[in-house]
């Protein structure tokens, strides 16, 4: 981290269009129910979500250094967190990284389970969002 103080701090937002149902006050690309997405749809996005990290890198981290990373969507809960360690690591590599990074994830209570938890603590989020919405049936 080296000259990180001469570099302005970049806030980092991964949209995550991917939904267990479409709310009808939601204005966001989002997609549902993404547990019936079956054809690579996800796995596509999150593969191609890890390759933009890499190429972005390249061209902004001589400039910028990380401060927060959001992911937001649709439910970034509703896919598995697993694919979210990739890409923090990724991001991480790309860019200089602040010492005190917050890394927030929204999340729906029923897309949460031990699973889920546990890459998104391995991933290295320490906040999560919860939406008033997602406590109302």
């Amino acid at each position: 981290m080296t000259g990180i103080q001469a570099k302005k701090p970049l806030g980092v937002y991964v949209h995550i269009p991917f939904c267990v149902k479409k709310c009808n006050y939601c204005d966001f690309v989002s997609f549902a129910p993404c547990l019936e997405l079956r054809d690579g749809t996800i796995a596509g996005y999150m593969k191609k979500l890890q390759e933009e990290t890499g190429a972005w890198g390249l061209l902004a981290g001589e400039k910028y250094f990380i401060d927060s990373i959001y992911y937001g969507g649709g439910t970034p809960t509703a896919v598995d967190a697993e694919n979210y360690i990739e890409i923090n690591r990724r991001i991480k590599s790309a860019f200089p990284v602040g010492d005190c990074i917050e890394i927030t994830i929204e999340a729906n209570p029923g897309t949460l389970n031990a699973h889920q938890l546990d890459c998104i603590r391995r991933a290295g989020f320490n906040r999560a969002s919860l939406g008033v919405q997602s406590l109302d049936d």
